[in-house]
């Protein structure tokens, strides 16, 4: 594994408000970070090219929220949430307006569901306990049409999923590897072996990065951000002095990172991590794009204008 302190060999984006690497790239749209800490329970919102803070109640706390870990775009013109303490997956409007619960414990059996993503008109949570532990579900977007998608029963407990264009890449927890699977749910085999000493232990959120390189935030020392080249080779660690959670490279070449009480970005020069948020009693999770008209638009948002309201009223 090679250290990283001084110079990153990353390529440096121009452009602005563009998210050059992820789900989004080449869309204009905001960032979004759950905050499940004590008085919080929101989710804050920032720019997909800097990583500089855009809102801090994106989408404010109403009390249905617990502990989310992941804001994902659905793909249809809303946002999911995925709530480990509550059991479910809850949809909201642009505009940060609670639409329905669209997955529950008590119809689906989830228990400590995780992280969440979608693709090809489907949803996929992976899930930790109970009657499904270890597997990752799949549903349709209305939460019915359950099935199995991948089972990590033996080989290890599921966090982030990450579907690139011919396999779906799976982080486990307990065996601190990431494992890879088809794009119907068959094991592949495991990309990335590690001993989660000397490699990364414990990695939660996956990401693309630039020219298919692979990134993950590993959470347990020893702690940073890992990429990784496409095949799971090439293992660097960008060292930061805390547990990462979320984990995405913004527009401009540097990396965004999200864990505790802390949200910061990596020069992809120098190596060297800068805080864009340490807020107490945060409790920062994942980092993901929803394609939000940006920066004008997400400015009106932050500030609570007459875009967002309609948004809103339009969502109802």
């Amino acid at each position: 594994m090679r250290h990283v302190s001084a110079v990153v060999a990353l390529v440096v984006l121009a452009g602005s408000g563009v998210a050059a690497a992820g789900p989004g790239a080449g869309v204009s749209g905001v960032l979004l970070i759950p905050n499940s800490g004590t008085g919080f329970d929101n989710v804050w919102a920032f720019n997909a090219y800097d990583g500089s803070l855009i809102s801090s109640g994106f989408i404010a706390s109403d009390g249905r929220q617990n502990q989310v870990i992941q804001s994902i775009d659905s793909g249809r013109g809303s946002l999911l949430l995925v709530d480990e303490l509550n059991d479910s997956v809850s949809e909201y409007s642009y505009g940060g307006q609670f639409i329905r619960t669209v997955v529950t414990a008590a119809a689906s059996g989830i228990d400590q569901p995780f992280a969440i993503a979608v693709n090809s008109g489907r949803l996929f949570v992976s899930v930790v306990s109970g009657t499904h532990a270890n597997t990752v579900q799949s549903f349709d977007l209305d939460g019915g049409d359950q099935r199995t998608f991948a089972n990590l029963n033996g080989i290890g407990t599921p966090r982030g999923i990450l579907f690139r264009g011919g396999d779906v890449l799976i982080g486990d927890s307990a065996g601190d590897d990431i494992e890879r699977f088809s794009l119907t749910g068959q094991h592949l085999g495991t990309l990335v072996d590690s001993d989660g000493v000397t490699g990364i232990d414990f990695p939660q959120q996956l990401a693309l990065g630039l020219n298919g390189s692979i990134l993950a935030a590993g959470f347990t020392a020893p702690f940073g951000v890992y990429r990784y080249n496409s095949d799971g080779s090439g293992e660097t660690l960008l060292s930061i002095n805390t547990s990462p959670r979320g984990v995405y490279q913004l527009g401009n070449g540097n990396i965004l990172w999200a864990g505790g009480t802390r949200v910061g970005v990596i020069d992809a020069l120098t190596g060297q991590s800068t805080d864009v948020v340490n807020q107490a009693n945060a409790s920062f999770r994942f980092i993901d794009f929803t394609p939000l008209p940006s920066p004008g638009a997400a400015a009106l948002l932050a500030m609570g204008g007459a875009l967002a309201a309609r948004r809103r009223r339009a969502a109802v």
